[in-house]
Order: structure tokens, then C-alpha cells, then sequence
């Protein structure tokens, strides 16, 4: 059986941006404007605050602005089975870049400025085989800024509240160990009702903001229409038609009230409607052991599967529709001595054979006229 590799996400610290565009473009209070963006920059989920007020840049500008301007770092991914590169994308936590994702695409802030809302082709994801691979890594090279790496499946994206995060500074080496669980579903399963089942696939997306589905994607768009709820506005790392408005700072300090509840998606013990779903086919991921110590060199950050998973869980129908039928005429054939399709021919003969008789003698039995 081949295991396909889970996906990782490295958001990097955005406390420097590269302000030279923004610096020979603006006619405002420079200092304060750099200021005001650096802290834009970091105002994610989790970590809302306080942010200084501005009033000479839009709202509606701050995902170009911050996109114009991020850190363009460069990294070496070696040895990989695969041709990958890291693919960028807007998310709750920042502007991150994704390995053997299917998702980062479709949160590409270029893909929403292109309207785009077509599924594409599936990324052919890192995977390797007991028989044929030793071990299944991954490793990331030569990356020449402080971030944050995430773990998660490849059809799951990040949020405000993902919690395998690992902090790496710049000139660290990290080493994880990581084990996995798998779950998935089997086509019959997609013959049944999305509550019938109680997940979703990746292509039956009913979200707003994306044409493809996971259970974060969801719960990103219900703390955005919270947002909404709670402030008048959402924050700016949301797909946005312009059907929305975007957070000012005045707005973005209103946030930073209910952050909790935000994050939570619930407010003491009462939760939040946002109807999501769990993904139907779903990779957990976990960590076994971290070594982590300075490096002389760029920082590394390498991702080891600590040994092939023996089993996985599925999700499959039980008992269907056919086999109550077969169930039924078996005890049909026991109990009366006749198949289910001999009941359906008496009651044929009874109901739908009677009318037709009484139909047509009546057809019949009408006066000619003279």
C-alpha cells in the first residue's frame, strides 16, 4: 500500500518586511506607516492586539499591500520523489507556504484576484511504500529567515487554531519524528447524503470563500462572518469580493475584544452554529520526538515518518438498501414461501392490474351514439 506523505506549512516571521516599495511610494508619516504595517503584518489569529490607528491607507488595500511587500526567501528542498515547490497562500496566521498541499492554491490571493474558482488538477503529493522507501522524509534547506512550521493533512489548510506549530528561529536545525493515522471513505459513501454521513469531500464545497472544502476552511469562514457579527467588519487575510468591509485599525482593535471567542468559536459554554463538517478523507498527524539546537549554517528543518502506519480506519455503508431487500426476501421466502418479487406481482395484480380492468370495461360499457 502506498502511504501518501502529509503536508507541512512554514510561515515566517514577518517582523521586517521588505518596506522599500512602500517607502519611496508614500507621502504620508513614514515612520509611523512602517510601524503601522509591521504590526499589520502580525495582527493574525492568535495573535490579535492592540494596533496603532491609520487613516492614509485603505482597508481594502492592506492583503495587496502586505503581498506586494513580504519576505521572498529562498530555500532548497532535496531528494524529493516528487517535483514540489513550495505554494503560497493567505491564511489566518499569515502568509504562509505549503509542501504536498492540496489547498495552498486556492488560498493564493492571486488565484481570488483572478475571480478563479475552478477546481484544478490534484498536486501529485510525496508519497512512498514500505517495499521500496526505507524512510519517508522530507527536508527543507538553506531558508534564510525565523518561521513557524505547521503539520497537517494535505487536504487541510492552517488556521487560528492549529496547534502542531513549531517555532524555529533563523540558524536552527529541526528534526521531527512524526507518526500517522489515516481515515478515509470509500465511493459508496458518496452516494449517501452529506448528513447522512457526517462529513464532506474535498469537492463538494458549500463554503463562500473557496471552491474546495476542509473543516478548517469552514471554521475560517464562521469566525469571518462572526467577525462580521461582532464588528461590522472582517479582518484582511479573507477571501473578500468586496461584498464585505475590511477592518481598519479601528476595527481590528474591536476584534481584539472578543478575541477568545473568536479563536474558540464559542462563548462560555455555548458554541458557535457554524455547521462544519469533518473531512471525509482525513490524515492525522502527530509527533513522536523533536530535536531542535543551533546551526551554524541556514536553518534546516527536516520531517521523518517514524515508521509506517499497520492500519487505517474507513468509512464505508454497512448495511444498504440492498441488503434490506436481500434480508427482506429471505424472510419472505421463509415465512410465506415466495420471493419479494412475488409479493410485488400480487399487489401489481391487486391495485394497478384492477384499475386498469375497471378502466377499460367502463371504456366499453359507454352508449354509441345514434
Amino acid at each position: 500500500m502506498n502511504l501518501t506523505n502529509y503536508s507541512n506549512t512554514i510561515t515566517p516571521y514577518l517582523r521586517n518586511l521588505n518596506t522599500y516599495m512602500f517607502v519611496t511610494s508614500f507621502s504620508g508619516d513614514l515612520e509611523k506607516g512602517v510601524e503601522f504595517l509591521n504590526s499589520l503584518a502580525n495582527w493574525t489569529y492568535p495573535n490579535l492586539g492592540q494596533i496603532i490607528a491609520n487613516h492614509e491607507i485603505e482597508p481594502s488595500d492592506y492583503q495587496d499591500l502586505l503581498m506586494s511587500l513580504r519576505v521572498n526567501f529562498s530555500y532548497i528542498l532535496p531528494n524529493l520523489p516528487t517535483i514540489q515547490e513550495l505554494s503560497l497562500s493567505m491564511t489566518e496566521v499569515g502568509i504562509c507556504y505549503s509542501l504536498n498541499s492540496q489547498m495552498a492554491f486556492y488560498g493564493d490571493p492571486r488565484f481570488w484576484m483572478s475571480n478563479g474558482w475552478n477546481l484544478r488538477k490534484p498536486v501529485t503529493l510525496i508519497h512512498g511504500n514500505p517495499l521500496d522507501v526505507a524512510e519517508l522524509s522530507v527536508q527543507v534547506n538553506d531558508i534564510k529567515v525565523s518561521f513557524n512550521v505547521y503539520l497537517h493533512d494535505s487536504e487541510e489548510v492552517v488556521d487560528g487554531s492549529s496547534n502542531s506549530m513549531f517555532p524555529v528561529r533563523l540558524q536552527e536545525a529541526m528534526y521531527l519524528d512524526t507518526n500517522v493515522l489515516s481515515i478515509y471513505s470509500t465511493d459508496a459513501t458518496r452516494k449517501l447524503s452529506v448528513q447522512q454521513r457526517k462529513c464532506r469531500f474535498m469537492d463538494e464545497s458549500n463554503l463562500e470563500t473557496s471552491p474546495v472544502y476542509s473543516y478548517r476552511l469552514c471554521q475560517s469562514e464562521c469566525r469571518m462572518h462572526l467577525s462580521l457579527k461582532l464588528c461590522g467588519c472582517i479582518p484582511y487575510f479573507y477571501r473578500n469580493s468586496g461584498k464585505y468591509k475590511v477592518c481598519g485599525s479601528t476595527g481590528m482593535n474591536c476584534l481584539n475584544k472578543y478575541r477568545d471567542r473568536l479563536l474558540k468559536l464559542r462563548e462560555g459554554n455555548k458554541r458557535e452554529e457554524c455547521d462544519c463538517f469533518q473531512n471525509c478523507n482525513f490524515v492525522n498527524v502527530w509527533t513522536t520526538r523533536v530535536l531542535q539546537g543551533a546551526w551554524n549554517r541556514d536553518t534546516v528543518v527536516r520531517l521523518s515518518l517514524d515508521s509506517y502506519p499497520r492500519y487505517r480506519l474507513k468509512r464505508d455503508i454497512v448495511y444498504s438498501f440492498g441488503d434490506l431487500l436481500a434480508q427482506m426476501g429471505g424472510a419472505a421466502g421463509l415465512c410465506f414461501g415466495c420471493s419479494v418479487l412475488s409479493i410485488f406481482e400480487v399487489f401489481y395484480i391487486i391495485t394497478l392490474r384492477l384499475f386498469l380492468f375497471i378502466f377499460k370495461y367502463k371504456q366499453l360499457m359507454k352508449p354509441i351514439d345514434s
